[in-house]
């Protein structure tokens, strides 16, 4: 075989020819079809009282576009598993594997009951708080008594949560200001610790993610919108920055340019209102332990 015949070669092929173990594959893949390969989804079982009818059949279809798409749908039983230990076997408690990319739930409506436990588990975290606790230490101290998806998964960095809830009417009016769309979309993110809110209509829904869109779809657009928006949303998620990987310092402004250059920008940014006025995180977050 010439040098000209052996260019035109796979690599993959090279690399049998030669016996060389299989190689993993280096170049994340640029086409959605191709990211869909790698994504692992599963469905949280709904609720027992769950009536909502709009939001189980666009639940149905999503499952099916998903699978049509090449996503590797994972069912709960296999995707989520009883960690060791007494107490999780006595109350059944299922942890999410981190192999799985994301778990699509619905917006789970609280009883008196949960509110009350809710609101007990708060304080005994603000009694308890220490600003080094990790994410998973905060949610077995405040969370137990929440029926937040978060809970069940083993690494909420590698698996987000996808909650599907009503679409708020005033977030589907084209009257509705940019700013207020994504104080809803904020709040929903919040209340629901989630990374993605959809919001389902008989004939339409929306989505919210942490870059804070206000997308609104027809229910006719949802094959190019899983296919074009969530799967690649799912394989790239926005991960926030692990804040132990940071080493500490102290700043020093005569040896930086970059404060007053993100400065100069924000003031020739400003006029042009295409960002909403930020706010505190506390004025936004009522629970201590969300924040």
């Amino acid at each position: 075989m010439n040098s000209h015949k052996l260019a035109d070669l796979e690599l993959s092929t090279i690399i049998t020819l030669a016996g060389m173990p299989p190689q993993k594959e280096l170049v994340n893949p640029r086409m959605p079809s191709e990211m869909a390969k790698k994504v692992r989804v599963t469905f949280r079982p709904l609720p027992k009282d769950f009536g909502n009818q709009t939001i189980i059949r666009f639940r149905e279809k999503l499952e099916q576009k998903l699978r049509e798409n090449g996503v590797q749908l994972i069912p709960w039983d296999e995707a989520a598993e009883v960690p060791p230990g007494i107490i999780s076997k006595v109350l059944r408690t299922r942890k999410v594997k981190s192999s799985i990319h994301a778990v699509v739930d619905v917006k789970r409506e609280y009883s008196l009951t949960r509110s009350i436990l809710s609101a007990l588990a708060e304080k005994i975290y603000v009694r308890t708080r220490r600003p080094e606790r990790s994410v998973m230490e905060i949610l077995k101290i405040s969370g137990w008594a929440d029926d937040f998806t978060a809970r069940y998964v083993q690494d909420p960095f590698n698996t987000q949560i996808i909650t599907l809830m009503p679409l708020e009417p005033e977030f589907a009016d084209g009257a509705t200001t940019y700013d207020r769309k994504i104080a809803l979309g904020l709040k929903n993110l919040i209340t629901t610790m989630s990374e993605i809110v959809m919001g389902i209509a008989p004939d339409s829904f929306s989505l919210v993610n942490m870059n804070l869109s206000d997308s609104i779809y027809r229910n006719e657009e949802l094959d190019e919108f899983v296919l074009k928006s969530l799967i690649p949303k799912i394989y790239a998620p926005i991960k926030p920055p692990v804040l132990n990987r940071f080493k500490k310092g102290e700043y020093e402004p005569a040896h930086s340019v970059f404060a007053k250059q993100l400065a100069d920008l924000g003031r020739l940014v400003e006029p042009t209102s295409l960002f909403p006025q930020g706010s505190k995180f506390s004025e936004k977050i009522s629970r201590l332990s969300h924040r």
